[in-house]
């Protein structure tokens, strides 16, 4: 899933890990590692329930929706 940046850039999940890759002198695959460690772990404690706040970076939560009805044509 690509990632966006401002309005019209997109980045994606290959293109950060290369940048993350230069910039911290790590390799690619230790990156990803890493990244997938994270996301998951934000994953699972969105799935219990709790939120989760990373100062300076973001705040996830899930919410309920209302289901939308939509005709099929």
């Amino acid at each position: 899933m690509p990632i966006r940046i401002g309005v019209k850039n997109i980045m994606t999940r290959s293109q950060l890990i290369t940048k993350v890759a230069n910039d911290t002198n790590m390799t690619a695959a230790e990156v990803e590692k890493v990244m997938d460690g994270i996301f998951g772990t934000i994953g699972d404690v969105l799935k219990s329930g709790d939120k989760v706040t990373i100062a300076g970076f973001g705040r996830f939560e899930m919410r309920e929706r209302q289901t939308k009805n939509f005709t099929n044509p």
